[in-house]
């Protein structure tokens, strides 16, 4: 029988809800067959932190045509079925956040991110806070200790 990764949806705390929804974590072991997994259409923004290998993204009925997530992503809203490939070694922490806690934390309306575009929200915004939480989050052994350390920034 084939390994399933661990998918685990984290509540936020109380200071945190007024951004964010809720995390969404996917970790898979090592000797996981890659698989395919689809997001159904949604309004929601989500801002990805992957430390694994880049995981690659299409929309629709598309093949994968090279757009990744790599280290930080973001991507929203998802107007189309977003396709996404689980790796061995995935290790993955979504934030998903409320209608108006993507524009409180990023200062950038939603809509004005491609509806099938996945962007590093650094050079976007012109800073590098969040390859640098990144890094920070990838130093941290366990995945209770980096959501704790992701809510303080919040």
């Amino acid at each position: 029988m084939q390994p399933r990764p661990l998918e685990t949806h984290i509540n936020v705390t109380d200071k945190a809800y007024d951004a964010i929804k809720y995390f969404y974590c996917v970790k898979a072991p090592a000797d996981f067959e890659a698989k395919i997994q689809h997001l159904s259409p949604n309004l929601e923004m989500m801002l990805i932190f992957n430390f694994g290998a880049p995981i690659r993204v299409s929309f629709a009925d598309l093949g994968f045509n090279g757009l990744q997530i790599g280290r930080v992503s973001a991507i929203g809203p998802i107007r189309k079925m977003l396709n996404y490939e689980v790796l061995p070694g995935t290790d993955m922490i979504i934030a998903v956040f409320n209608p108006n806690g993507f524009y409180r934390l990023m200062q950038l309306p939603m809509d004005e991110i491609g509806e099938e575009s996945i962007i590093n929200p650094d050079p976007l915004l012109n800073i590098t806070g969040f390859n640098a939480l990144w890094q920070s989050l990838y130093d941290l052994p366990s995945l209770d200790e980096r959501i704790l350390s992701g809510n303080r920034f919040v």
